[in-house]
C-alpha cells in the first residue's frame, strides 16, 4: 500500500505540472476512437441484423420451390428453434369484375418468428379465421377496394379485413412484385391454385439461440439441395452487405491506424519525458532506492496514467456515440443500441496496450541506466533486443484486440517490414542532408545542423511525420474511391421502375402510355428458358457441386433476345468470324456464368425456350455491373427467322409523384391485362440512406485520425525543443540578427516537413498503385497530385506548426531562454 500510495501521489503531482501532458492526449485519442468505432459498429451491425431478421421474419430461412420435408421441423423443435412457414404464389385477384395480379402469401399461426405482422388497425392473424385476408393497400387504387369488400381468389370469396401496413421495402419489392394478400396458410389448398405450373415458393423460417441456429445452418449447407435458398439474416441485399462489409474493414483499419499513430505519439513523447526519468531515478538510486522499487513505482505511474487516460477516452467515446445516435436513429429504424461493455473494455485495453507498447523502449531504458551513465549522457541500454521483443509482443496483442485473424495474418508482418523500410528511408533522407549540407552557407547551414546533431531522433521524427502524412493520404484516397465506389454502384441516374411480361400485341400500347409521361423507356424482348445441353452433351444439375449452379440448370431464366450486347456491358472476348458456324444464330453469354458451368467460345450451347428446343453458338463473353439496376442477362440470343414465345420488359428512371404513378399504373392495367409494374424506389432510397450512414462513419474516423495525427505532429516537434533552446541562447549569446534567428528556427521546421513530405509520397505512391490495382482494380500510373500535395502540406504544415510554437521563444532573450532551459 505505501508503495501504491507513494506512486498515486507522484503521478498527481506530475499531472498537476503538466509532465504527462503529451502521453496522457495520445491515450485519450486512442481510447476515444477505439471505443466510438467498437460501439458504432457493434450498434449498426446489430440494429441491420435485428432489420434484417424482420425482413425475413426469422433469423433464418429455406426459402424452396418445392415443398420442404417436415424433417426440418423435428429437428428445430428437438433443438428449442421456433418454426414457422410460408407459402407463396402469383394469382389474379377479382373486385367488381377487375382483375389485379397479387402475390397470395399463406402464412401460419406463429408468423412472424421477428418483428411483427402490422396492419392499419392492428389486427391479428387470428382474426382472419376462414374468409377474411389482410391486403396490400394498393389495392385501394388498384381495385377500389374498401375494407369490407370482397375479393376473389381461385375458388373463394374472401373479405378484405385491414389493410397491411409497413411493409419491409427490401421483401416486398422484387421478391414480391405485384401487391400482397395474406391469409392463413391453410386456407391455400381449398383455393385450387396449387399445380405442377403455379410456381409457389415454399419457405421455412427458424429462430432461437445463435449456437442452434449455427448448426441448423451447417446441416442445411451439407444437405445441399439445389431447389433450395439458405437466407440468414444478414444485410438486406448481397451487393449492400458487399459494401457494408467494405466500410467495417476500412473502419477496423482506420481505427488502427489512429491508435497506431496515437502510439507514435507516445513513442516520441516517452523520448522526450526519458532524460527527466533517467535523472529521477539516478537521484533515487544515489539516495539507496533499490531498482525493484523504482520499477514498481515507475511501472504503477505509467499504468495510472494508462488507466485514467483510457477511462476519460472511454467516456468520450460513448458521449460522441450518444450524440450521434438521433443520427443512426434517422438509419435504423428500430435501433438497437448494443450493450457498451465490450467497447469499453476494447477501449481501456487498447489505450493501455498503446501506451506500454510505445513507451517500452523508454522506460526500459530508464531501468537500466544508472547514475553514472547519466553523469556521462550515455542512455543506451544494455539490450535493446530485449526492449524490442516485448514492444513486439504488446503490439501483437493490440493489433489482435483490433482486427480479426485473417486481417492479422498480413497485417502484422507487413507492419513489422514496413517499419525497418520506413526507418531505412528516413536515414537515406537525413544521409543526403547531410552530404548537402557543405554546399549551403549562413543560416540554412545553421538549420541543417541542427537536424544532424541528433539523428536517431530526426529518423524518429521524419518517420512520425512521414507516417502522418501517409495515413492522411492513403485515408484520403481511400477514402474518396469508396464513397465513389458507392455513389457509382446507387447512381443518382439509375433505373428505379420496371414493367414487364408486355405481351408482343401490347408492346406500341405499353410504350405509348410511358412516352405520354416523358418516361424514356426501351422495350427489350426476352423469352424464358433454360440451358439443357453443351455440344450436344445435356447438363444436368447432378454433374456440378455448386449449389447455384444446380440452381440455374433446375430453373427458367430470362434471356433477352437482341441483335447486339448493350453498350453497357463490356465485352470480353469475341469468336473470330472465321470460326462462326453460319448454320447457327449467336449467343452472348455472361463471363461468370461462361465459368461457372465451363462455357468456351466456340461451344454449341441447346436451350429449352418454353417447350422448343433451340441451338446457339457461343460468340462472345460480356462483363456485367449486377449492381447497376439495368436489364442484364445471363444470356442473350440473336435473333432469327423462326419466332419465339417473347415477352417485353422494360425499367427506367421515373420522375412521377404518387398520384401520377397510380393513375399510370390504373391505365396499363385497364387496357393491358398481365402486365407486370415494380417500383423500386423505396427500396433504393433506403439502401442509398444505409450507404450515406457507412460514409458518414467513414468520414467520422478518417477526421479522428486527422486529429490523432496533428497530435503527433506537435508531440515530433516538441520532442527536441531544448535542444533547439539551447541553439538559439548560443546564437543570442554571439550575436546573431534576431532576422536569423527566425530563419533558422521555421527553416529547421520546413526542412522536416520537406523530408516528411519525400517519404511520405514515397510510400502513398506505392500504396495508391497497390491499392488501385488489387482493390479497386484500376489502371495503375505514375500520380503526381500525390508527391505535389504531399510535400506542400507537409512544407505548409510543419510551418504553421514551427510558427504557432515558436514564436513565443525566438522572441526571448538570452536570460530568459536560459530560465526557460533551467525550468526543464
Amino acid at each position: 500500500m505505501p508503495l501504491i500510495s507513494t506512486a498515486l501521489r507522484w503521478f498527481w503531482r506530475g499531472i498537476r505540472r503538466g509532465d504527462w501532458l503529451w502521453l496522457w492526449i495520445a491515450v485519450v485519442i486512442a481510447s476515444t476512437s477505439v471505443t466510438l468505432v467498437e460501439q458504432v459498429a457493434q450498434t449498426v451491425q446489430k440494429s441491420m441484423l435485428s432489420k434484417a431478421a424482420e425482413s425475413l421474419s426469422a433469423d433464418l430461412v429455406i426459402r424452396s420451390t418445392r415443398p420442404i420435408e417436415s424433417s426440418w421441423q423435428q429437428w428445430a423443435e428437438e433443438n428449442q428453434l421456433a418454426t414457422s412457414e410460408t407459402l407463396s404464389l402469383t394469382t389474379m385477384a377479382l373486385h367488381q369484375d377487375q382483375f389485379q395480379m397479387v402475390m397470395l402469401k399463406g402464412v401460419s399461426a406463429n408468423y412472424p418468428l421477428r418483428g411483427q405482422l402490422r396492419t392499419q388497425n392492428h389486427k391479428n392473424l387470428n382474426e382472419l379465421g376462414d374468409s377474411a385476408v389482410f391486403a396490400d393497400p394498393q389495392l385501394a387504387g388498384l381495385l377500389g377496394l374498401e375494407l369490407g369488400n370482397k375479393l376473389t381468389l381461385g375458388a373463394q370469396d374472401f373479405v378484405a379485413l385491414d389493410w397491411l401496413s409497413d411493409q419491409d421495402v427490401f421483401q416486398a419489392t422484387f421478391s414480391q412484385f405485384a401487391p400482397q394478400v395474406i391469409l392463413p396458410i391453410e386456407q391455400i389448398d381449398a383455393l385450387g391454385l396449387l399445380g405442377p405450373g403455379s410456381r409457389a415458393t415454399f419457405e421455412l423460417g427458424f429462430s432461437g439461440a445463435a449456437q442452434a441456429l449455427d448448426e441448423l445452418y451447417l446441416r442445411l449447407v451439407e444437405a445441399d439441395e439445389p431447389h433450395w435458398q439458405i437466407i440468414q439474416a444478414r444485410a438486406p441485399t448481397p451487393d449492400l452487405e458487399r459494401a457494408l462489409n467494405t466500410a467495417w474493414l476500412f473502419l477496423d483499419l482506420a481505427s488502427l491506424a489512429t491508435v497506431l499513430v496515437a502510439g507514435l505519439a507516445i513513442l516520441i513523447a516517452s523520448q522526450f519525458y526519458l532524460k527527466r526519468w533517467t535523472a529521477t531515478l539516478a537521484l533515487l538510486r544515489a539516495t539507496g532506492a533499490t531498482s525493484r522499487r523504482l520499477v514498481s513505482l515507475f511501472a504503477l505511474q505509467l499504468t495510472f496514467l494508462a488507466v485514467f487516460a483510457s477511462g476519460l477516452g472511454i467516456l468520450l467515446g460513448l458521449a460522441l456515440f450518444y450524440l450521434l445516435t438521433p443520427v443512426l436513429a434517422n438509419y435504423f429504424s428500430p435501433l438497437v443500441i448494443a450493450a457498451p461493455g465490450t467497447a469499453m473494455l476494447l477501449g481501456l485495453l487498447s489505450g493501455t496496450l498503446a501506451l506500454w507498447t510505445f513507451s517500452w523502449p523508454a522506460f526500459y531504458r530508464a531501468m537500466q541506466v544508472s547514475p553514472l551513465s547519466v553523469l556521462r549522457q550515455d542512455l543506451s541500454p544494455k539490450s535493446a533486443l530485449t526492449a524490442l521483443l516485448v514492444s513486439l509482443v504488446l503490439l501483437f496483442l493490440l493489433m489482435s484486440l483490433l482486427l480479426n485473424n485473417q486481417l492479422l495474418i498480413w497485417a502484422l508482418p507487413s507492419l513489422l517490414i514496413g517499419g525497418a523500410l520506413l526507418a531505412l528511408l528516413a536515414g537515406l533522407l537525413l544521409w543526403g542532408l547531410v552530404k548537402v549540407q557543405p554546399f549551403t552557407r549562413g543560416w540554412l547551414r545553421v538549420a541543417i545542423a541542427g537536424l544532424t546533431r541528433a539523428p536517431g531522433l530526426v529518423v524518429t521524427q521524419l518517420v512520425a511525420i512521414g507516417l502522418v502524412i501517409f495515413v492522411l493520404l492513403v485515408m484520403s484516397f481511400v477514402r474518396h474511391d469508396l464513397l465513389n465506389a458507392w455513389q457509382a454502384t446507387l447512381p443518382a441516374d439509375m433505373p428505379d421502375t420496371f414493367v414487364m411480361n408486355i405481351q408482343p400485341d401490347q408492346h406500341e400500347g405499353v410504350a405509348r402510355l410511358l412516352a405520354e409521361q416523358n418516361l424514356t423507356a426501351e422495350l427489350v424482348p426476352m423469352v424464358r428458358g433454360r440451358l439443357v445441353a453443351k455440344n450436344d452433351q445435356p447438363m444436368r444439375a447432378s454433374q456440378f457441386d455448386e449449389p447455384r449452379a444446380k440452381r440455374l440448370l433446375e430453373r427458367e431464366a430470362n434471356i433477352a433476345v437482341l441483335s447486339a450486347p448493350p453498350n453497357y456491358n463490356r465485352i470480353t472476348a469475341q469468336l473470330p468470324i472465321n470460326q462462326w458456324q453460319t448454320d447457327l444464330p449467336g449467343v452472348s453469354i455472361e463471363a461468370e456464368i461462361a465459368e461457372l458451368f465451363g462455357l468456351a467460345l466456340g461451344d454449341v450451347l441447346t436451350y429449352d425456350l418454353i417447350g422448343e428446343t433451340r441451338q446457339y453458338q457461343v460468340r462472345s463473353l460480356r462483363e456485367v455491373d449486377w449492381q447497376s439496376f439495368r436489364l442484364n442477362f445471363f444470356f442473350i440470343l440473336e435473333p432469327t427467322e423462326q419466332s419465339l414465345p417473347i415477352t417485353y420488359i422494360t425499367n427506367f428512371q421515373s420522375n412521377l409523384d404518387e398520384t401520377a404513378t397510380l393513375a399510370l399504373r390504373l391505365a396499363i392495367n385497364e387496357q393491358f391485362s398481365g402486365v407486370l409494374w415494380v417500383d423500386a424506389r423505396a427500396m433504393i432510397r433506403q439502401i442509398r440512406d444505409i450507404m450515406s450512414q457507412a460514409a458518414m462513419a467513414v468520414t467520422l474516423l478518417y477526421m479522428f485520425t486527422l486529429v490523432a495525427s496533428l497530435v503527433v505532429v506537435f508531440t515530433a516537434t516538441q520532442s527536441t525543443q531544448l535542444a533547439r533552446l539551447r541553439t538559439w541562447l548560443l546564437l543570442r549569446t554571439l550575436g546573431a540578427k534576431q532576422a536569423d534567428i527566425v530563419k533558422i528556427g521555421l527553416t529547421e521546421f520546413v526542412l522536416i516537413g520537406i523530408l516528411g513530405g519525400l517519404f511520405a509520397a514515397s510510400l502513398g505512391q506505392l500504396a495508391s498503385m497497390l491499392i488501385a490495382h488489387f482493390w479497386l482494380e484500376l489502371s495503375v500510373g505514375f500520380n503526381p497530385w500525390i508527391w505535389l500535395s504531399a510535400i506542400v502540406m507537409s512544407a505548409l504544415l510543419l510551418l504553421l506548426i514551427g510558427w504557432l510554437t515558436q514564436r513565443h521563444p525566438l522572441r526571448q532573450t538570452p536570460k530568459q531562454l536560459l530560465q526557460a532551459l533551467q525550468a526543464d
